[in-house]
């Protein structure tokens, strides 16, 4: 398990273009784009400030990781890893408290084809997201290409990394957005919501409180109409 804080990978390696099974070119893509995509401002952003306002502290203070894991392993083998983590981050809010926001985790899989591990993380990650969400941390991957448009400007694509990967970190206002989105089912939507509210505890105030609000009434609607119409096709993941 590598922090960032310790020497960097030299960034004059560059990630392989094609599917070759090397751990060190890999961690170095995923290092680079951390320390130099999150931490800066993009042009297509659609808002001013860095495209992770908490990477630069994440980082300063060594409360950001990296660590790769072999996929020829399997999908147990990952989730084994990414459980870890998962305890490693509820550790960590235990001892940091409102710091814990700046605590992050990433898996960089090697070993394997592209294809192989991009069902891998697609997998894990579903398998672990309403467990993570329930403890108030966000899971979310990363690949080549990803086509999930930004928050502020649908054109940007936030999740589109040099190499596939999966990160955790704790869960933070703005991520309201993500667990209210369009493609959850309404009762994951409401379960969501619930965990979103316990975890953001007393900030959870003024525009946030009623952005929320909206949100899970929605959600219930939605829930409702569902019931109504059982025949009517629903999202529920």
């Amino acid at each position: 398990m590598t922090p960032l804080s310790h020497p960097r990978v030299p960034s004059s390696q560059s990630a392989p273009q094609t599917s070759a099974h090397d751990e060190h070119h890999r961690l170095a893509a995923a290092v680079r784009w951390i320390e130099e995509f999150l931490t800066g401002h993009h042009p297509d952003l659609g808002r001013d400030g860095a495209v992770c306002p908490y990477t630069a502290t994440s980082l300063r203070r060594g409360l950001m990781r990296v660590v790769s894991y072999d996929a020829s392993a399997g999908d147990s083998a990952f989730l084994d890893v990414v459980r870890r983590l998962l305890d490693e981050l509820r550790g960590a809010a235990s001892l940091l408290g409102d710091e814990a926001i700046y605590s992050a985790s990433v898996v960089v899989p090697f070993g394997v084809a592209d294809p192989v591990i991009l069902g891998q993380i697609e997998r894990v990650q579903v398998a672990l997201k309403p467990e993570c969400v329930s403890q108030g941390v966000m899971i979310g991957e990363f690949w080549p290409g990803h086509a999930m448009p930004g928050l502020h400007n649908r054109a940007f694509r936030p999740l589109a990394t040099p190499v596939p990967m999966l990160a955790m970190r704790h869960m933070v206002l703005s991520d309201l957005s993500f667990l209210a989105a369009p493609h959850i089912g309404p009762l994951q939507q409401i379960s969501y919501l619930a965990s979103y509210e316990r975890a953001m505890g007393a900030r959870l105030i003024g525009r946030w409180r009623t952005r929320w609000a909206e949100a899970l009434s929605s959600a219930h609607a939605a829930a409702r109409r569902a019931q109504a119409d059982p025949s009517r096709p629903c999202p529920t993941t």
